[in-house]
């Protein structure tokens, strides 16, 4: 990939370099720019990065981060895609519209949530781990007072913490495969503390993805597997219930067999009356009708 120079389109004037003291958008140097300490996003995805990369070499920085002058060094409030895009491509500024300071950590913390949920919301691990850091450093005394600030359930609050414990690489898997569900990710957290197999936790999110698993069934799914593994070799029953999540028609459907009922449910939604005569063909062509 081609570097650029600065943060401005080929063609544009050198940027004029800032220092304390300047305000507004201006083009500052990236060996100047630090992150904000508690910036409300943490795991960022490495193809995020490479697509703002390449919109940035393709038509600029169209949008400026947000930061603040303090002991020579420009804080970010929030645009920390936006640095790492630049640093990537080896620019030498970024783009930064320069305020005052945020009265507070508090106010720097949630001036990046309320970034953030404008324009692409942090995940729960992000919250988990800026949370625990704003806990740590006394910038919430408590976990209630987070509660409070963040008008959230303090039982929400505990749980969504507890996810900081998975390492980065499976926080990012979780997110490549699009398991979000607070429920989900506290099982998947839950396991890998019990078992401490990395590999074993990656295999059961591969799992949760690829048969479109519910937050029920990747919860029964992990008391089996740690049953199994308590139980050594003697024979466990099966979970109540497997999910096969699949595509049809250009439509998403999903199969799920509920062990100890004996029973089999197939559903799919938005057939057009073509495609769904003929599955319906199909299925009758498979299924013996009653004599």
């Amino acid at each position: 990939m081609p570097i650029a120079e600065s943060a401005v389109p080929p063609g544009k004037p050198d940027p004029v370099v800032t220092g304390p003291g300047q305000a507004g958008v201006q083009d500052v140097p990236l060996m100047s720019i630090t992150d904000n300490p508690f910036n409300a996003r943490r795991v960022y995805r490495d193809s995020d990065i490479e697509g703002l990369a390449d919109s940035f070499q393709k038509y600029g920085q169209q949008s400026a981060a947000r930061g603040f002058w303090r002991d020579g060094k420009c804080v970010l409030i929030y645009g920390h895609r936006r640095k790492r895009a630049a640093l990537q491509l080896g620019w030498n500024y970024l783009k930064v519209d320069l305020v005052a300071e945020p009265e507070g950590d508090k106010a720097l913390y949630l001036a990046s949530r309320e970034e953030n949920a404008q324009r692409s919301a942090q995940t729960l691990f992000d919250d988990a781990l800026v949370w625990h850091d704003l806990l740590d450093k006394g910038v919430y005394a408590t976990q209630e007072e987070l509660a409070d600030s963040l008008k959230i359930s303090q039982p929400v609050i505990a749980k969504t913490l507890s996810l900081r414990k998975l390492p980065m690489h499976i926080m990012k898997e979780c997110i490549a495969k699009d398991l979000t569900s607070r429920a989900v990710l506290y099982a998947l957290s839950q396991y890998h503390d019990d078992v401490g197999d990395e590999q074993d936790t990656l295999k059961l999110i591969e799992e949760a993805s690829s048969k479109g698993m519910s937050s029920r069934d990747v919860e029964a799914r992990v008391r089996y597997l740690k049953e199994r593994r308590r139980a050594g070799n003697a024979v466990i029953p099966k979970p109540r219930s497997e999910s096969y999540k699949f595509t049809y028609g250009n439509k998403d459907g999903i199969l799920k067999e509920f062990v100890t009922k004996g029973r089999v449910e197939l559903r799919i939604d938005g057939l057009d009356e073509e495609t769904r005569t003929a599955l319906v063909d199909q299925l009758r062509r498979i299924l013996p009708a009653q004599a």
